[in-house]
């Protein structure tokens, strides 16, 4: 999809049927060359819309000047009527994504550290959030212990997996002087 010209009052419908209640972490990939934009993700429910959440952003310099902004809604389960409601002028959206939370949700009771890692099982991408502004390193070893992957984040990040072999690995995290580990699967 590559929705443009989007002015206030615009909308997109998509129908999405849900296994089980739950928590979904959606990302909205948008660009707008001046004004930024804003926009509601609602659910129909009877004859009414309700808002599940409302996402905003900068102009990012170009209507092809690609950025992914997040946030999460709760669906429940069955067959669901979601509307995408433009609530400014001048932006394009380039794709919409969906992942069910089912991940897992990390914090160190030491240093208040929360991290959530999904989805877990994984298969090609690993997302990783967390509510702190430092820095945050982070290693992905698989069950030999040899080192795969490294780097270094703050809030978000998105990791391509498809090098790794499937199988159990683990992500090492260090924040200052704090370390957590976590188990993940690759399939």
């Amino acid at each position: 999809m590559n929705v443009g010209y989007i002015e206030e009052g615009d909308f997109m419908l998509y129908y999405a049927d849900v296994a089980e209640e739950g928590l979904f972490h959606i990302s909205y990939r948008v660009a707008s060359q001046a004004t930024g934009g804003a926009l509601k993700l609602q659910i129909l429910q009877g004859d009414t819309y309700h808002d599940l959440n409302t996402i905003s952003f900068d102009a990012t310099g170009g209507w092809q000047e690609w950025i992914t902004v997040r946030d999460t809604a709760t669906l429940p389960a069955g067959r669901n009527t979601l509307r995408v409601l433009a609530t400014s002028n001048g932006f394009n959206v380039n794709w919409i994504e969906f992942i069910a939370a089912g991940g897992v949700f990390i914090e160190n009771a030491e240093s208040g550290i929360q991290i959530e890692v999904y989805p877990n099982p994984a298969e090609d991408i690993l997302h990783i959030q967390s509510a702190t502004d430092r820095p945050i390193g982070y290693v992905i070893y698989n069950a030999a212990g040899k080192e795969l992957i490294s780097g270094e984040f703050t809030t978000s990040l998105s990791l391509d997996l498809s090098g790794l072999s499937p199988g159990m690995h683990i992500v090492k995290f260090e924040v200052e002087e704090h370390l957590i580990f976590r188990k993940i699967v690759v399939r």
